[in-house]
């Protein structure tokens, strides 16, 4: 769900973005996977079952000196406790995997070290395990790993530690797809991210009306001239260069109460029309391909009608590239239709957790096991992360990564920070955003699963390029660790 659609994340809302934000942030909230452990646990044995597992065979020793064949820790909400695991020898590793029963964990941390009981370095840190997590070390070589279990919300136990040193062709590959807010497109804006992008998806300015004509729009939702939407394509593609990156548009949908104007552009009266706009507008601009953001088809009628429309769309523009953004729920996507879908921008976040974070590895994970199970093949995903934070109390906030700058480290996801949202009232719950880590970590499991690529809402909510925290830096660091 993409808060604030037609302007910056920031930027004071309009009564109709307004409007949209509360009933789809509602929509989302009553969606929140529940019994995610399961699912988590499911795709993450099938993920990493393919892989060479090198705590197998290791010694793990309790806190209290116990040895055992298998790795479990279990303890209570106030205690802290660790587990080493003895790899038998110095061994080169770059992931471990933690598996936890339930999902009490809230803050956890793994160290490495050559001898037994000393001289450990710290390695890394993150809140939720639940059904998995996927913790990207990086190249390291350790005999003992010693993981601690430092806060939790009841009766923890973790159930499995494993150890991996993965290595993929499949990495330099990955797309770093991102949105971009059109709006937020002018000389100043910061394109210092673009050598370690793959795709652009412009999202906005250009909007639908219920006959399927495209209109520009401004961040009221006032009629402006397209000259202003052609002169933030041309910084685009000025900024852009010569570079291999595909530019691919997104042109708005007209929310309003049940979507009768969506179901109006899509109706066999108006579709005719509603895809010769888009042949016409793609051509014109020179857009590489197509995206379509519909949140969400809620009915019979209106699946039957996306459907269709997305097989006159594949006939109208064949060598141009189809993407969608979709959450992982309620998906009635006909066979043939899933084939026609060349991208698949998974929305994965504002999505709550029970402690009220958002976006958190686990229920991410598990949405793309939803997208799988539901007849997508992993090649068409795109794993979709936020470079925003939301309250722990899931108020109407959407903030921009980039401005924690001064509270950043690579670890922390979690901010306590009193600031005011977008209408200027003060907040006092922490904020919850993914950390340069947690970035890392999805990017680690997106080519471990052999997704097709990274998404991100959106471009302009990062640091440079150059800072240590940014999220681009850390996706593409990640893609170079790991081939």
């Amino acid at each position: 769900m993409r808060k604030n659609k037609f302007q910056g994340v920031n930027m004071k809302q309009n009564k109709f973005t307004k409007l949209l934000a509360v009933f789809l942030a509602s929509a989302l909230i009553a969606c929140t996977f529940t019994g995610c452990t399961g699912h988590g646990k499911k795709i993450m044995s099938q993920i990493y079952g393919l892989y060479n597992n090198l705590a197998l065979g290791s010694t793990v020793t309790s806190q209290d000196g116990k040895t055992s064949s298998t790795f479990k820790l279990s303890g209570k909400a106030e205690e802290t406790k660790y587990a080493t695991i003895d790899l038998g020898k110095e061994t080169d590793f770059n992931t471990v995997v933690l598996k936890e029963s339930g999902s009490k964990i809230t803050l956890f941390e793994i160290y490495g070290s050559n001898s037994a009981d000393s001289d450990y370095d710290f390695l890394y840190q993150s809140d939720c395990i639940e059904g998995g997590h996927t913790c990207f070390l990086g190249d390291v070589s350790y005999r003992y790993l010693r993981i601690f279990v430092n806060m939790a919300s009841g009766n923890f136990k973790l159930t499995g530690a494993e150890v991996y040193n993965i290595k993929s062709d499949k990495a330099k590959n990955l797309r770093v797809n991102t949105y971009l807010v059109a709006a937020n497109i002018n000389e100043n804006t910061d394109f210092s991210m673009l050598d370690g992008v793959t795709d652009i998806i412009l999202f906005g300015t250009a909007k639908f009306d219920k006959l399927g004509n495209i209109i520009f729009v401004d961040d009221s939702g006032n009629t402006i001239s397209e000259d202003i939407y052609a002169q933030k394509v041309d910084i685009l593609k000025n900024a852009v260069g010569n570079r291999k990156i595909n530019l691919i548009c997104d042109i708005a949908m007209p929310y309003n109460d049940n979507n009768a104007d969506i179901i109006s552009m899509l109706s066999e009266e108006n579709v005719g029309n509603t895809i010769a706009s888009i042949k016409a507008f793609v051509e014109k601009y020179g857009f590489d391909g197509y995206d379509m953001d519909y949140e969400f088809p809620n009915s019979k009628k209106e699946w039957k009608l996306f459907n269709s429309f997305l097989r006159q769309l594949d006939s109208a523009i064949p060598d141009k590239i189809i993407s969608l953004a979709i959450a992982p729920w309620d998906l009635q996507f006909d066979d043939d239709v899933i084939e026609i879908i060349d991208r698949a921008e998974v929305m994965l976040y504002d999505m709550f957790t029970a402690h009220g974070y958002h976006a958190t590895f686990p229920v991410s994970v598990n949405g793309i096991n939803k997208m799988l199970e539901g007849g997508f093949k992993a090649e068409q995903l795109d794993f979709g992360v936020p470079f925003y934070s939301r309250p722990t109390d899931r108020h109407a906030y959407w903030g921009d990564y980039s401005q924690y700058e001064n509270k950043l480290d690579r670890f922390t996801n979690l901010f306590y920070y009193n600031g005011f949202d977008h209408d200027g009232a003060p907040m006092t719950a922490p904020q919850y955003l993914n950390s340069a880590q947690m970035i890392a970590d999805k990017t680690a499991f997106a080519i471990d699963a052999g997704l097709g690529g990274i998404m991100i809402w959106h471009m302009t909510c990062d640091l440079p390029y150059n800072n240590e925290f940014s999220l681009f830096k850390s996706i593409n660091d990640t893609k170079t660790a790991k081939q």
